[in-house]
């Protein structure tokens, strides 16, 4: 079974470490595990009533993608945050279908509340 959780204290600077990431008072993370074994991992940023997607694991495939975007875009729900953006990795965030907004970088957070990239229709 895969679990995806937000990240927390020491977990949350190893994950960023070992993506050799910056870390600040704004970073957060969620993070999948299938038993105990790391599966794939989405970093944010939170700031100014808004979230940016720093990263979304390279090594993942887009159905672990999607959960993981998810995820993350569900903690800014949580925090009442309804503006979301990307800073890299464009093309993956075009196969997940979550861009609203090449010119912004913004992603789509009501995407949120639709099937996942890889439902079957």
């Amino acid at each position: 079974m895969i679990t995806v959780k937000g990240v927390y204290g020491e977990e949350l600077v190893a994950l960023y470490k070992a993506a050799n990431k910056e870390l600040n008072e704004f970073s957060g993370a969620v993070l999948a595990k299938e038993n105990e074994k790391d599966c794939g991992y989405c970093l944010f940023e939170i700031k100014d009533g808004k979230m940016t997607i720093t990263e979304i694991d390279k090594n993942i495939n887009l159905s672990m993608a999607d959960g993981v975007l998810r995820s993350a875009l569900h903690i800014a729900v949580c925090r009442n945050i309804t503006d979301a953006f990307y800073s890299q990795d464009e093309e993956k965030f075009e196969k997940l279908n979550f861009i609203l907004s090449k010119e912004e970088k913004r992603l789509n957070i009501n995407k949120l509340f639709e099937s996942c990239c890889c439902a079957k229709k």
